[in-house]
């Protein structure tokens, strides 16, 4: 008998092994798809473009194509004319597909106002260790002032159910990568549940909201392009997709950057330990050229039009040292986070200056900035420019390793209105500026800088229901990219934004 349970033993040890490796397999395989086909929907521009005298344009292929849309739009339907005429969208009109759908959202706040009516009409109960005096004054004075909007702020259990809802990723390849759609999630990980959520925490008024989310730091952990983890696998495992080769985290930075040269065809400056400046990198502006981040002709850059003198790159490059050390200070998980991902920041002037900077799906882990076009040279411009491209850049990674889009033919033709741009762009444009605003927001309040954070969010509310819609309707997302939509609902939910 003794014998019989070892030769059970053996082989169910030999089952498990198997099973263990074919799904290592599978993620193996699954993986490398994903980096496939991305390089196969982004680097391939650089490549077609590398033997073009002057350099087509990506960007503005993009934007010939929205203008074209917005002109159709324009010319067939009077309502969208009169909704773009307008500068902005309320909160009470959701577009998308160039239609406006506002019964249901309009219905939504008419209940939410006889809900909010039947509360208590007293005043908020603030903390005083937890909220400054100044604040809670002028909290008051604005319940005092309008009491048909009195409401309960629940302050402690609302910071504590943020801080419960932190964010956490499994260190092993498989394991994240598995859980990935399951891990950024807030409401679906927690024993908290939305609808319970949003019926003990109403949703507040903009400046409010912002004002209250400066006092703590627990809502920089609920952001996933904010987690320095993920940041770190995602590089991993897009670096496993592209070598196949499992490394330690040993220089991990530029030995991701080394195999994706040979894959994106840009030559991207890089230190494991920082982020370089770049001002005068000829390669490097070759690529971005080729990849339509930039775009420059021949002669202008043989001119040297696109540099920097050198007293201005020491004035950008202590700027960009203190932009740093706000961000490091306002969140330093992000600060790793960003240090782990971007290669380098290219400051070169454009030859046709339209844009303070940008990324690019096909120029990965590089951010250009013109300071030259800056409307506002303050360090917090600064930090937002990093935070902004940034959060592009950490979705472009996510991307490249899980995926996003079951099939990017649909993104062209669903449109969604943009908190960014002010205006419909594709569906691809408007989830990533929803993201943008979502992070910006986030860490410009916890920074301080309530009246830019407040710039940013007016419309995202709306964006994000459009998204959802189009969603819901076309099924333009595959389940990370829908796990993807959801979190950054969550999180507005979170936040309780209007």
């Amino acid at each position: 008998m003794r014998g019989s349970k070892h030769s059970h033993a053996v082989v169910l040890f030999c089952i498990t092994l198997a099973f263990a490796d074919s799904s290592n397999q599978n993620f193996i395989q699954n993986l490398q798809r994903n980096v496939g086909e991305y390089g196969t929907s982004h680097f391939s521009w650089n490549i077609q473009n590398l033997d073009h005298a002057n350099y087509q344009s990506l960007r503005a292929i993009e934007d010939d194509n929205d203008r074209e849309f917005r002109a159709f739009l324009l010319n067939h339907s009077p309502k969208v004319k009169n909704l773009l005429a307008r500068e902005h969208v309320t909160m009470e009109r959701n577009i998308t597909n160039g239609e406006h759908e506002d019964k249901t959202h309009k219905t939504h706040q008419r209940k939410l106002r006889k809900r909010d009516a039947a509360l208590p009409q007293r005043m908020a109960i603030l903390i005083a260790k937890a909220q400054p005096r100044k604040i809670i004054r002028s909290l008051q004075k604005r319940e005092a002032d309008n009491t048909t909007q009195m409401m309960i702020y629940n302050i402690d259990p609302w910071f504590s159910i943020a801080d419960l809802m932190s964010l956490r990723f499994p260190k092993k390849y498989d394991d994240y990568f598995n859980s990935w759609s399951q891990s950024i999630v807030l409401f679906g990980n927690s024993e908290i549940h939305r609808e319970e959520f949003k019926h003990n925490f109403n949703r507040l008024p903009l400046q409010i909201m912002l004002e209250l989310l400066s006092l703590t730091d627990k809502f920089q952990h609920i952001f996933w392009p904010f987690n320095f983890d993920q940041a770190f696998m995602n590089q991993r495992l897009a670096l496993l997709g592209m070598s196949g080769l499992s490394i330690n985290g040993h220089k991990q930075k530029e030995r991701f950057y080394a195999e994706l040269e040979k894959h994106q065809t840009i030559k991207v400056p890089v230190e494991e330990e920082r982020v370089v400046l770049s001002f005068d990198h000829p390669d490097l502006v070759e690529g971005l050229n080729r990849s339509g981040l930039l775009e420059m002709s021949k002669e202008y850059v043989e001119a040297g039009n696109h540099l920097y003198t050198l007293k201005e790159q020491e004035h950008i490059t202590s700027k960009v040292q203190a932009a740093m050390d706000l961000i490091n200070s306002t969140n330093p998980e992000l600060y790793r986070a960003i240090h782990q991902v971007i290669g380098c920041i290219a400051f070169y002037k454009a030859e046709q200056p339209e844009s303070v900077g940008g990324t690019i799906s096909s120029a990965l882990g590089v951010i250009w900035q013109d300071p030259s076009v800056y409307p506002d040279h303050s360090v917090a411009n600064y930090a937002e420019q990093i935070v902004h491209e940034f959060i592009h850049s950490s979705l472009f990674l996510a991307d490249m390793v899980h995926g996003t889009y079951i099939d990017r033919s649909l993104l062209t033709k669903s449109k969604v209105y943009s908190p960014v741009r002010k205006e419909l762009r594709d569906f691809d444009k408007t989830f990533h500026a929803s993201y943008v605003t979502t992070g910006v927001t986030i860490f410009q309040s916890r920074a301080g800088n309530v009246g830019d954070a407040q710039t940013y969010a007016g419309t995202l509310r709306a964006a994000v229901d459009g998204l959802i819609a189009i969603q819901n309707k076309a099924g333009v997302l595959n389940a990370s990219g829908a796990a993807m939509l959801q979190a950054m609902d969550d999180v507005l939910t979170l936040i309780r934004m209007e």
